[in-house]
């Protein structure tokens, strides 16, 4: 029987996102039918929440299962993602980590993949918690079998998303630009897919995926 499995994607849509083009919705799209197609190959129970967010958060697909997906259509998504409003980066994840470790618990007698994964280009300007509730949030998922990532334009996505509470295998850093952005969706969809295909919480971006993803002026970490 196949264990269940809940995926979940937070995508920021700030104004700020509009240097990124047409990649933050496309890739989410592509993210959203590309796991599903993944699901219905190999039977897995998944169910997909995609949420995009600005001032406020918008929990734009809950939980759909995946057996009777619909592709989703690009005028939809791209309305979804459009560029607005400022960043609440940090109410949204621990709003999404929370409802995940309720789902992930309610499913299959407990026994439930959960894979969770967040993209941003700035620093939170609008949330009521800070970079401490935000590390607690992610931190406590982390320990109780989710595996999170985080990926993140105009800054270095390893510091800041070790200050969050990531694992630094699992940040990847892409620049504000169409052509590495949309190659960090690419990274986004694969890694979780070897996720789901080890069943491991602890699978890492490739350092083809951040060669591929970083932007032309980013030293890389050592």
């Amino acid at each position: 029987m196949a264990i269940p499995t809940e995926l979940v994607y937070v995508g920021d849509r700030s104004s700020s996102m509009e240097s990124l083009g047409d990649s933050p919705w496309k890739g989410a799209m592509e993210w959203a039918n590309m796991q599903a197609d993944e699901a219905q190959k190999n039977s897995h129970e998944s169910r997909i929440t995609l949420v995009a967010f600005d001032d406020i958060a918008e929990r734009v697909l809950n939980a759909v299962p995946t057996k009777n997906w619909k592709t989703l259509k690009e005028d939809q998504v791209q309305e979804w993602f459009t560029p607005r409003g400022c960043t609440r980066l940090y109410d949204t994840v621990i709003e999404e980590l929370e409802l995940l470790q309720k789902r992930k618990k309610n499913r299959g007698g407990g026994e439930c993949h959960a894979v969770f994964a967040v993209f941003t280009d700035g620093e939170d300007n609008v949330s009521d918690a800070d970079n401490t509730d935000m590390n607690f949030a992610v931190m406590k998922a982390r320990a109780e079998g989710v595996a999170c990532f985080f990926l993140a334009a105009n800054q270095d996505a390893i510091a800041s998303g070790l200050k969050y509470g990531f694992d630094s295998n699992q940040c990847l850093t892409t620049g504000d630009d169409p052509t590495s952005s949309s190659s960090a969706y690419e990274a986004l969809s694969s890694v979780f897919t070897r996720t789901l295909g080890t069943s491991s919480s602890t699978a890492a971006f490739t350092p083809v995926e951040r060669v591929k993803s970083a932007p032309l002026h980013y030293k890389r970490r050592k």
